[in-house]
């Protein structure tokens, strides 16, 4: 009898031929042979392979995107949140504080020059002419603050 368990070829048994396999003595070989899918070997490649399953099986174009990527692009979009977050309070609160000296200068001086330094030069003009329209209304903190953001970049 061969070590795995099937008959040489030619050896023909009758069909009423009871056929004993004594386990093996060697706990090694019974380990190669036995192997499971829950054997440690076999668990990071399966993982892995059903992690690729998953991203092939969402490379078609679509509204929502891969959903095997949807809790990282949660953790960057929360980090991006708070980024503009802490961007527009820093923003809000510079203009809350110097909005009287803005006003009188006409959004022209340095306290607005110093607000648009990170904003492209060619929207400057733009960007003082929309905040002279926002300075006759009454929540001009909050106008002036989302003209700064829309163009911030």
């Amino acid at each position: 009898m061969l070590a795995s368990g099937l008959l040489p070829i030619g050896v023909n048994l009758p069909l009423n031929a009871h056929i004993v396999v004594k386990p093996q003595q060697n706990a090694r070989s019974v380990r190669k042979c036995t192997g499971s899918i829950s054997d440690p070997r076999y668990l990071a490649p399966m993982r892995i392979l059903i992690l690729l399953a998953f991203l092939s099986a969402c490379a078609a174009p679509n509204h929502l995107g891969n959903p095997v990527t949807l809790p990282i692009r949660a953790a960057i979009s929360g980090v991006e949140n708070a980024n503009y977050a802490r961007k527009r309070a820093a923003v809000s609160e510079y203009i809350t504080q110097n909005q009287i000296d803005m006003r009188a200068a006409n959004f022209a001086g340095p306290l607005t020059k110093s607000l648009l330094r990170p904003i492209n030069p060619t929207h400057h003009d733009h960007i003082r002419k929309e905040l002279r329209t926002a300075a006759s209304h009454a929540d001009f903190t909050e106008r002036a603050t989302v003209i700064i953001m829309v163009h911030l970049p």
